[in-house]
């Protein structure tokens, strides 16, 4: 049910402005965000936006710590994987302070994710580590809500999943959404996410609300204003178009689509990066853009990887042959690649979204799509110096024995990741 009283809290903070256009339609998304995740709907492209690429831990760092303290009302952070240390144990101390400030800090974790497997399989098996790491947010203030996976409560309707998304937003004005989790195991992988200010961080919030809701939270008059009066503050904030894309198992596939879209409509270039290459759709997607003669060049995970599990791996790896002989570019990146991208001709896509069934399909992602010449060549730059780093995969080494056996076992019992 709708909480009345919170949606005339956000209302009563409207300032009137001409150059602050789109309110109606902000009441409208907090309104369907009020009513959960499955509501919110796809969101439309709007413009005046500022998006940059934040590249590793070590952009990360900085950038975020910086926003956190520079918060003044309401702190929203949604993230897959957190532990406390490295960059995760800075972030929660950072949080700890806020909330000790007066901000409204305001939590969603995914238990499963943090837990690690098998601890995260269900709430009463995750560690002590875990448990402590959400107990020391909660004594400082910070409004935590956990998603699992098995075991936790969801609101009718809504979907139990693992929230593979990382969104972060700040005052309603600054927003992030990628694929990189806080912890420090993952300090040295290769990772993006994108960085927002304007108009698209009220899809942002919407986005996080919805979930915010299913898993139990309460919208507070600050977090309702924020994503409200979102657009009031930076007005133009760049040039960028942007749109937020997300999937949401049995109630929208908005980031699948848009990726199929993107890839099957390309025209000139399609470069991706994905730690994961095991969607038969996806990859027949790529295979048909390589045909008609578009350049397709895919940059992944190499089997020494530490991303996942060596089974996921393999398996990722028995379709690399079949994009190679499609006339696919196939790079395996030399340092664990986490990162997300999609290029699609002169549009750009930063997400969680790996290139997977258990994407596409199962659990629930986040992304941000933009169109922006500042934009494009930051992602363009990043490319190229990865079509450097990494190394090309042969067709000879694409039919490798390991691989065609593995595609064998693989075919054989229909696995699918």
């Amino acid at each position: 049910m709708i909480d009345s009283s919170t949606r005339s809290l956000a209302r009563t903070a409207l300032v009137p402005d001409a150059y602050a256009p789109g309110i109606a339609g902000r009441e409208s998304l907090l309104d369907h965000a009020l009513q959960g995740d499955a509501q919110v709907g796809e969101h439309g492209e709007v413009r005046g936006n500022d998006v940059r690429l934040v590249v590793d831990n070590a952009q990360l760092r900085p950038a975020l710590l910086d926003d956190i303290r520079g918060a003044r009302s309401v702190i929203n952070l949604q993230e897959f994987i957190w532990t406390s240390d490295g960059l995760g144990e800075e972030v929660a101390e950072a949080l700890k302070a806020k909330a000790r400030e007066g901000v409204q800090v305001n939590v969603q974790l995914d238990g499963t994710g943090s837990s690690s497997f098998p601890f995260g399989l269900h709430p009463v098996l995750s560690t002590a580590a875990y448990k402590a790491h959400v107990a020391g947010l909660r004594a400082a203030g910070v409004h935590v809500q956990e998603n699992w996976r098995y075991g936790g409560k969801v609101a009718a309707g809504a979907s139990p999943s693992w929230d593979h998304r990382k969104i972060f937003t700040v005052d309603g004005r600054i927003g992030y959404v990628g694929g990189m989790n806080l912890s420090l195991d993952y300090e040295q992988w290769h990772d993006t996410m994108a960085r927002i200010e304007g108009p698209a961080v009220a899809q942002l919030d919407a986005e996080f609300l919805g979930r915010w809701r299913d898993i139990g939270g309460t919208v507070s008059g600050r977090q309702a204003r924020a994503l409200v009066n979102s657009e009031i503050g930076p007005r133009q904030a760049g040039m960028a178009a942007a749109r937020i894309i997300s999937n949401s198992p049995g109630a929208k596939r908005d980031l699948s689509d848009s990726y199929l879209r993107d890839i099957r409509g390309a025209k000139r270039r399609l470069w991706v990066t994905s730690p994961s290459v095991a969607s038969p759709e996806l990859v027949r997607a790529l295979r048909a853009a390589a045909a008609r003669g578009v350049d397709v060049r895919v940059v992944t995970t190499s089997f020494a990887s530490r991303d996942g599990d060596p089974v996921t791996r393999t398996i990722s790896g028995t379709f690399i042959d079949e994009l190679v002989e499609a006339g696919v570019q196939v790079y395996e990146h030399p340092r664990t690649l986490h990162a997300k991208l999609l290029l699609a001709d002169d549009d750009a896509t930063v997400s969680s979204f790996n290139l997977n069934d258990r994407s596409k399909s199962k659990d629930m992602e986040a992304g941000v799509r933009v169109r922006g010449a500042s934009f494009t060549r930051e992602i363009e730059r990043l490319f190229d110096k990865a079509f450097v780093d990494a190394a090309p995969v042969s067709a000879e080494r694409g039919r490798s024995v390991v691989r065609q056996a593995a595609r064998g076992v693989r075919e054989l019992f229909g696995l699918s990741f």
